[in-house]
């Protein structure tokens, strides 16, 4: 029999991020914790809620701690789930609080509620040139002549 220390009570939430309809947009899981259990765990409780992510929430001061997880791997940052803890945040547990800043492993991201949902700005990360070891490879396969026709209606 399990002993009743070893069980936790954490609230979850299931949140569609990028839409304003029910059962549209891109899902996640958030769950707000007391404390990060070890890393298996985390694991497991993602790949039971079964969904693209979970995210886990962290009080820290005013701020979060964030970290996400797929039903297998831990990623290193997730946008969608991140906007969906703004939401929990900004809704749920502070209805009156107009931004967030979750401390991740790819730094802070700052969340913002604007008129029309929630603004956050990414971690910019500096371009890095690689060679391919096959110069010219690439040029050739796109013509000026092709390249003047593609429209936004292409993609």
């Amino acid at each position: 029999m399990r002993n009743l220390q070893d069980t936790m009570r954490v609230r979850i939430f299931q949140v569609d991020a990028f839409t304003t309809r029910r059962f549209a947009g891109n899902p996640a899981a958030v769950m707000v914790l007391d404390r990060f259990p070890d890393d298996a765990t985390l694991q497991a409780l993602a790949a039971e809620n079964n969904q693209a992510e979970t995210a886990f929430l962290l009080r820290q001061d005013d701020d979060f701690r964030i970290r996400w997880f797929t039903p297998t791997v831990e990623v290193p940052l997730c946008g969608h789930a991140t906007l969906a803890s703004a939401a929990v945040v900004m809704e749920r547990l502070e209805p009156g609080r107009t931004q967030v800043v979750f401390q991740s492993a790819s730094g802070p991201l700052a969340v913002r509620r604007t008129t029309v949902g929630y603004l956050m700005d990414f971690p910019a990360r500096a371009s890095v040139a690689v060679r391919t070891g096959m110069p010219g490879l690439m040029m050739p396969a796109f013509s000026a002549a092709m390249l003047a026709n593609v429209s936004p209606s292409h993609f």
